[in-house]
């Protein structure tokens, strides 16, 4: 139950953007995000709101799933901000 109460901010934080507090790394445990990526999908629309590298958009399937080695050579800082309409345009190359 714990986990999933956790888990419940990082939703928050992600269709709620709006927030003061929505900007703040929550520094959730590791356990939590995983429940949360092994939850949620995005639809995609104009990408502006799912992650290139962290969410759910690829069948199914994270950036980190598919190429975990490719993944690991990009900054974190990179990781937390590139969305996926940034990341279709081609600029993800440069990360």
């Amino acid at each position: 139950m714990n986990f999933a109460l956790r888990c419940r901010w990082a939703w928050l934080q992600r269709v709620d953007p709006d927030k003061p507090w929505a900007e703040f790394d929550l520094g959730l445990p590791r356990q939590s995000w995983q429940l949360f990526h092994a939850a949620t999908c995005y639809t995609l629309g104009n990408g502006e709101r799912a992650r290139f590298w962290q969410d759910c958009w690829i069948r199914v399937q994270r950036v980190e799933e598919i190429a975990l080695n490719l993944l690991a050579l990009v900054p974190p800082r990179k990781v937390r901000e590139r969305t996926v309409k940034d990341g279709l345009s081609g600029t993800w190359l440069l990360d």
